[in-house]
């Protein structure tokens, strides 16, 4: 055997190349506010607390009473977040430790109340001493972390969540809303026709059965047959316009003015020649009985089927569209309800901030209890009586849960109702923002830079594990160091592209929010009333 080829022998196996996007998507997701990195975030503040009271790793893993094997997982990036936010001037004295919460519970008490409610995770998600029983968001996050509520309707806790604000409303304002005719509508609506929404067995997916009504009603509906017919001259626009129309009737996502873009787009469709709730209505069933049309990729992964033990080819083409509609009235009701619910808060100003104070701190729904006005002193772990906001760059700042809720009422000036689904279960669900930050661009630039950065280590490991470990030691020195400078070149242009394409993607997201938000991250300040813009103090 020649030296050459004993050398190629000891080559070691080639690896698979690693999809990189897919790999860190997950740390893409904690600028997003992802549940899974939100827990990883609150597990490494309460071990580095820990480790800062002088507790080696594994007595502070125990001491926050959170799993070994479960740490291990939490990235490096996490843990260093974890460190900075505990070492931060001004991060408080909590206690001889901080717990995480992690999979605790608590009795639900909303049940009292006769407004149901089962879920029993905890308002608090660490808690050190009774002065610090802390609800943590992270800044800037408009994520499923970032969300100050999100709750079932029916038997969920959405109903709860109102009644116990009400009962909260009544003592400190001396008033009763409980037989008020529109306090038992907006019940009705939370408790019976949200729970009465609720489905088990549906196999569809909610956003892909969405698409494809949509895709039917522009393209092959009885209502595109009828404006082409009546609208020749604008037969190029009319995909666009029901495109519009469709999320005019209610089951797409809400667009801003939509009334006046479809105006805009074909003047000569008047206003009262939009489709009615009923010729809507039409349309679905004729959807079902279309046989001639064929419903797309719609259904839920097969692993949920194998888990319902329901043969994916046992569903017919039709029985595939009746669920689909199924998911389109529901929708269309979501829009109804949010308008319904939002017109009762805006009636009931002062209910507004006991709504996002029971929704803050749980105070009704773990003890029973209404407030007394003041901050909440009790052991109940796990109602919150703090808001604890962080950063990347460490401890932002801490507020008692019922100053921050009084002075933010206006969080429940937007209410969400959307439409939920896990595998075959598909449910309305309330839910409130938890604020009304915005990022800043060096926040922003972070964000940006530090995922990408995830990537770019994992590119320089490939290329030197690729030239490095997996090639002829003799072979081609020159021309492999070579094609190695190239790679290494190509990938760090790639990483600075890739930042500056995702902080602009940032940038465009922050100007949807609106030009007070957007000139706000600049540093500039709009004075509406004198129409000028001036330069403040930047944050950073």
């Amino acid at each position: 055997m020649s030296y050459r080829r004993s050398i190629e022998q000891l080559r070691p196996a080639r690896t698979q190349k690693v999809d990189l996007q897919e790999k860190v998507q997950s740390f893409l997701t904690e600028a997003g506010g992802s549940t899974k990195e939100a827990t990883q975030a609150e597990m490494a503040i309460c071990v580095e607390y820990n480790k800062k009271q002088g507790m080696s790793l594994t007595e502070a893993m125990i001491a926050a009473e959170v799993d070994p094997s479960e740490y291990e997982g939490v990235s490096s990036v996490v843990k260093k977040v974890g460190n900075k936010t505990v070492n931060t001037s001004g991060f408080p004295n909590v206690g001889s430790k901080l717990i995480h919460s992690g999979k605790s519970s608590a009795s639900n008490q909303y049940s009292k109340l006769n407004a149901g409610g089962s879920d029993t995770t905890p308002k608090t998600d660490i808690y050190g001493n009774s002065n610090y029983r802390i609800s943590l968001k992270k800044k800037g996050d408009k994520g499923g972390g970032g969300r100050l509520m999100s709750a079932k309707g029916g038997k969920g806790d959405a109903a709860g969540v109102l009644a116990s604000s009400i009962e909260h409303y009544n003592k400190n304002e001396n008033v009763d809303l409980t037989k008020e005719k529109d306090f038992l509508a907006a019940m009705k609506i939370l408790q019976k026709e949200m729970g009465d929404a609720a489905r088990n067995d549906l196999f569809v997916e909610v956003e892909k059965s969405k698409i494809d009504f949509e895709k039917y009603y522009v393209e092959h509906s009885s209502r595109r047959k009828e404006l082409d017919k009546k609208y020749r001259k604008d037969k190029m626009k009319i995909p666009q316009w029901l495109a519009l129309e469709y999320k005019y009737a209610g089951p797409g996502k809400a667009v801003k003015d939509v009334e006046g873009k479809m105006l805009k787009l074909i003047p000569a469709i008047k206003k009262n020649q939009f489709i009615k709730t009923k010729r809507f209505e039409k349309i679905q069933q004729e959807y079902i009985d279309n046989t001639k049309y064929q419903v797309g990729d719609v259904k839920v992964s097969a692993n949920t089927f194998a888990k319902k033990k329901v043969d994916p080819k046992s569903l017919t083409n039709k029985e595939l569209k009746t669920q689909i509609i199924d998911i389109i009235k529901v929708s269309v009701k979501t829009r109804d309800w949010q308008k319904k619910l939002q017109a009762f808060f805006d009636n009931h100003e002062p209910l507004k901030k006991w709504i996002v104070y029971e929704a803050a701190s749980g105070l009704y729904k773990f003890t029973g209890q209404v407030s007394s006005g003041g901050r909440y002193k009790g052991t109940e772990t796990a109602v919150a009586n703090k808001i604890m906001v962080f950063s990347n760059n460490g401890f932002e700042y801490e507020e008692n849960v019922i100053d921050y809720s009084f002075a933010n009422s206006q969080l429940v000036n937007k209410v969400d109702i959307s439409y939920k689904a896990s595998g075959t279960s598909k449910y309305p669900k309330f839910g409130l923002g938890s604020s009304m930050e915005y990022d800043s661009l060096p926040m922003l630039v972070e964000i940006a830079m530090e995922s990408e950065l995830l990537i770019l280590r994992e590119e320089l490991h490939n290329i030197e594990q690729q030239y490095l470990l997996n090639e002829g030691i003799f072979d081609g020195v020159i021309d492999k160091a070579k094609q190695m400078y190239d790679l290494v070149k190509d990938t760090i242009k790639n990483f600075y592209e890739n930042v500056i394409k995702k902080f602009f993607t940032f940038v465009y997201d922050l100007a949807k929010e609106g030009i007070k938000a957007f000139l706000e991250a600049l540093g500039l300040e709009l004075d509406t009333e004198n129409s000028k813009v001036s330069i403040t103090t930047p944050s950073w």
